[in-house]
């Protein structure tokens, strides 16, 4: 029914955000993304939350009609600290806050008992400031930000000479320390920047968007954003002019 969203400039976390689904629905899709979620549940009966690993392609994630979620997104390729788990454990998985999170508990009552958005991203920054990043290697950094920079176009032999560190090296970085190999991250990246192009609607057509992200052809890109949303570039711009997407977004 509504989505507020509030970005971070130099942190690993990538924004927050809080949203009430509206009553007639009970699931959505989660895209991937190459982003670890902490999505929570407030409600004040029984408060709950989980975390979710980035999904290899569109899968379900349901929720509850008429409630209102809170969710906190980290920068692509990036663990949190407080998560006793390993990046492909993770993969495609919601597992239950309060196994992985210390003193979940009041965490959950605090926020709960908030109506105010910015309230819980303070609360939320109080609690686990310490807690938000997983000491990543320099190297992945590195890596990340070059793949963002250049929008995912970028192969696994380009970065081998770009950092002098060979492909082999490197997917074992990746496997490691994000759940999946340095080509999906790239095909996930790309994808997002297709999708945050659509949602913008900074497009002249999807010919031109499929050759501004360098797909190797218009079906390329075609077969890549079904695999990874279940539906048609076609279909998916429909149905943001049907729901108006852009009108539901409030930054904040």
């Amino acid at each position: 029914e509504d989505y507020l969203k509030k970005n971070v400039s130099q942190s690993p976390i990538a924004h927050f955000y809080s949203f009430t689904v509206d009553r007639a629905e009970s699931m959505t899709l989660a895209v991937p993304d190459g982003s670890v979620d902490l999505l929570l549940h407030c409600c004040p009966d029984a408060p709950s939350g989980r975390v979710c690993g980035s999904t290899a392609s569109a899968q379900i994630t349901r929720l509850m009609p008429g409630e209102r979620y809170f969710g906190v997104r980290f920068m692509p390729g990036i663990m949190p600290a407080f998560l006793d788990l390993s990046p492909g454990e993770l993969a495609g998985q919601e597992i239950p806050f309060d196994e992985v999170a210390p003193d979940t508990p009041r965490l959950l009552r605090r926020l709960v008992n908030s109506h105010d958005f910015n309230e819980q991203v303070s609360l939320f920054l109080h609690y686990f400031s310490y807690w938000t990043n997983r000491s990543a290697p320099p190297l992945l950094l590195q890596i990340i930000d070059l793949i963002m920079a250049h929008d995912g176009k970028i192969r696994v032999d380009e970065l081998e000479r770009k950092t002098l560190y060979s492909a082999r090296y490197i997917h074992r970085l990746f496997h490691d320390n994000c759940g999946m190999s340095p080509k999906t991250f790239c095909r996930t990246i790309r994808f997002q920047r297709a999708l945050a192009l659509l949602n913008q609607g900074n497009i002249d057509s999807l010919t031109t968007l499929a050759q501004r992200l360098e797909y190797a052809d218009q079906s390329h890109f075609f077969r890549e954003f079904k695999a990874f949303t279940s539906c048609s570039p076609q279909h998916y711009l429909a149905r943001l002019q049907a729901v108006r997407y852009q009108y539901r977004i409030r930054q904040c």
